[in-house]
């Protein structure tokens, strides 16, 4: 169970009650094929673990937005070893960021399977070294935040090293900084960016972490611990699972936490996009390397 909320060092409630399932809305598949196999989540975008270019990674996918299935990316640099979803209202701003099997970050622009993809740098502010991942966990190590006033997408990446760091545009020259580190012990095995629609706070958005079950938020300062009773994080959403990945949770930054519901089948990763928030539930990828989808 979700025991404590600790936001910014004050200790705060839990919240208790059932959430009110849409009327007439299921999980369903979104693979049509007898043995499907992903890797990576950025719901609508998944990666095809049986489409492989080493140095590369993965082939990207875009789920069919009317049926089942998958669209692939028609661009030869649309492979990669994680992603993560910005905001895709105006496609002409980078709304899908990847990292490469080689260490590139790397993000698309234009219209899906077309469009482009353009490198970034990979310096580290204020030294001569550049950025190193770590990748072969399979865990979330990229995420966006989408700052809604001045209309940019921020990367956020965990290193090869642990440590939290975002794309520091104030920068000449840009460049990747480093922030307060992700307390406790033990492998820092996610990064996402919250999302709060529910509660007076409604439309905020912040990085959380994941360090084994432990999640941290940031406050633009510092990390502060909202629970240690946590498996996956969602990207983009308010949501969680315990760590046997069945229990599905929300949390609000001024109700703390509230059940939502059991899913259909344990959760290995959690995914959604920002600028969706229309199905209410983030995506999932299961055991199987299924994706799921919540349909109204």
């Amino acid at each position: 169970m979700k025991s404590i909320s600790v936001v910014v060092g004050l200790l705060v409630g839990i919240g208790g009650s059932l959430a009110v399932r849409e009327a007439a809305a299921s999980w369903s598949l979104q693979d049509n094929t007898v043995n499907p196999c992903h890797l990576w989540l950025a719901w609508p975008y998944t990666s095809n673990c049986s489409d492989h270019v080493g140095g590369q990674g993965y082939r990207v996918q875009q789920a069919k937005p009317s049926s089942l299935g998958w669209t692939n990316d028609s661009l030869a640099a649309g492979r990669g070893m994680a992603m993560a979803m910005g905001n895709a209202a105006v496609v002409s701003t980078p709304y899908l960021f990847l990292i490469t099997e080689d260490g590139k970050v790397r993000y698309r622009t234009g219209s899906f399977p077309g469009g482009a993809w353009t490198d970034m740098p990979l310096n580290i502010c204020g030294t001569g070294s550049t950025i190193q991942f770590d990748h072969t966990g399979a865990r979330p190590i990229i995420a966006v935040k989408w700052d809604k006033g001045s209309q940019v997408q921020v990367p956020w990446v965990i290193d090869a090293a642990g440590h939290a760091r975002f794309w520091r545009t104030s920068s000449n020259p840009k460049c990747w900084a480093l922030v307060d580190t992700i307390p406790g012990s033990g492998t820092v095995n996610g990064i996402g960016t919250f999302l709060d629609y529910d509660g007076a706070s409604n439309g905020q958005t912040r990085i959380w972490a994941t360090r084994g079950t432990s999640v941290y938020m940031f406050d633009g300062a510092h990390w502060g611990l909202i629970d240690t009773d946590t498996g996956s994080i969602g990207s983009g959403s308010p949501f969680a699972t315990t760590p046997d990945g069945v229990h599905l949770w929300r949390y609000d930054l001024d109700d703390g936490w509230s059940f939502d519901q059991d899913l259909p089948i344990a959760a290995r990763a959690l995914q959604s996009s920002p600028e969706d928030l229309t199905s209410d539930r983030p995506a999932f990828l299961d055991g199987l390397n299924r994706v799921w989808r919540w349909d109204r």
